[in-house]
């Protein structure tokens, strides 16, 4: 749990120094937090591994569970990068 700590503390900090974003200026400018869904992906799943070890779940069903949010997260971020850029059309 003192990783994912760091890493949220990480991502924050470099987002509080105005990094870690990209913006569009067409029609609107819009900002897209790209550090915010990397640390996503590297906290959620230490998250949910230490909470599926700690019930007792199997080898397998750990593997489905974090390929699952890695596939959710990656997905949120893609959608939200496609809807900024048909904002841009």
């Amino acid at each position: 749990m003192v990783l994912v700590a760091l890493a949220t503390t990480l991502a924050y900090g470099v987002m509080a120094t105005g990094e870690g974003w990209y913006r569009w200026y067409y029609p609107v400018s819009r900002q897209f937090y790209y550090v915010r869904f990397a640390e996503w992906m590297v906290t959620t799943p230490l998250i949910l591994l230490c909470l599926t070890v700690l019930a007792g779940v199997s080898g397998a069903e750990i593997v489905f569970t974090l390929i699952i949010d890695l596939v959710l997260i990656n997905e949120v971020s893609t959608h939200s990068f496609l809807f900024a850029v048909l904002m841009l059309l």
